[in-house]
């Protein structure tokens, strides 16, 4: 739980790079995301953070202002969208790019138990995403969500083939 590193010569020597990550949980990072010019970062308790990537050393600012969650498990840049495995309640959250307002859509109904969105992965039209309770599909960008049943249990980490941007729990 110690936060950002950066190198910026190939990975021969880090820095901490936490400025601007703040609040209870901002340096337990989970999972990071790129879009466009700029990295985002998903905490276990303090939401999303955003920074640019020029110049490297530039602060996090706060970027889930309106994340109905503070711990955030996955963060997948889909395009021009990010999805967000935020709280425990089976959604995702979606932001696109321009509109900072954060959405929450339903991942499957809430039986319960814990069930995050762990990890996704677009294939041509199809999203298919890892939740802590099996395997979910969408075909409209992340806003609805179609269980594949898998009968598996509970699952605490996920990783997809080919996935670039998204991470599971640890």
């Amino acid at each position: 739980l110690d936060g950002c590193r950066v190198s910026t010569n190939g990975g021969q020597t880090w820095q901490t790079l936490n400025a601007g990550l703040n609040g209870l949980g901002a340096n337990g990072v989970a999972a990071f995301a790129r879009r466009g010019n700029h990295l985002y970062v998903a905490t276990q308790g303090a939401g999303v953070f955003e920074k640019s990537l020029t110049p490297a050393q530039s602060n996090w600012t706060a970027f889930g202002q309106s994340l109905p969650w503070g711990t955030v498990q996955s963060l997948l840049a889909d395009g021009d969208a990010l999805l967000a495995g935020a709280g425990p309640n089976s959604t995702v959250s979606r932001q696109v790019a321009g509109n900072p307002t954060w959405s929450e859509h339903v991942l499957a109904p809430f039986n319960g138990e814990v069930n995050f969105l762990l990890a996704a992965r677009r294939d041509s039209q199809v999203l298919l995403g890892a939740g802590s309770q099996g395997l979910y599909r969408s075909t409209d960008d992340g806003l609805t969500w179609s269980g594949l049943g898998t009968g598996v249990g509970l699952v605490e980490r996920a990783r997809l083939p080919g996935q670039a941007h998204a991470a599971g729990r640890s």
